[in-house]
């Protein structure tokens, strides 16, 4: 698995998103995760292959073909549940097509 976490240096959302994937890098790579912080300037090309629209967002990759997009900022505990969520042996049985959703105040509180 391979997470894609672009940002934008200049924009304060975007570098709290940051704080919380930098914290949690360490420990996902026990888990067999890849994470790849990607600053978006200079970076159209990836950006654009991903339909990455708006800052920050998050790509989760299974065998190099996304199956998460999430638009907006996250905390770390936000961002461990997801990545432990999509991890699980039965999420990988049972994937198929990729979940693209932004992430705002009602979705936060409805999936604590």
């Amino acid at each position: 698995m391979e997470l894609l976490f672009f940002y934008d240096k200049y924009s304060p959302e975007s570098l709290k998103s940051k704080s919380a994937v930098s914290k949690i890098i360490t420990q996902k790579r026990k888990k067999n995760i890849r994470i790849r912080n990607i600053e978006i300037s200079g970076m159209r090309s990836v950006c654009k292959k991903y339909n990455v629209m708006g800052i920050p967002t998050l790509v989760l990759l299974r065998k190099q073909k996304p199956v998460l997009k999430l638009l907006g900022q996250m905390t770390e505990d936000e961002l461990n549940r997801i990545i432990d969520q999509y991890c699980s042996p039965a999420v990988r049985l049972n994937q198929k097509k990729a979940i693209w959703f932004k992430m705002n105040s009602n979705l936060k509180r409805s999936t604590k």
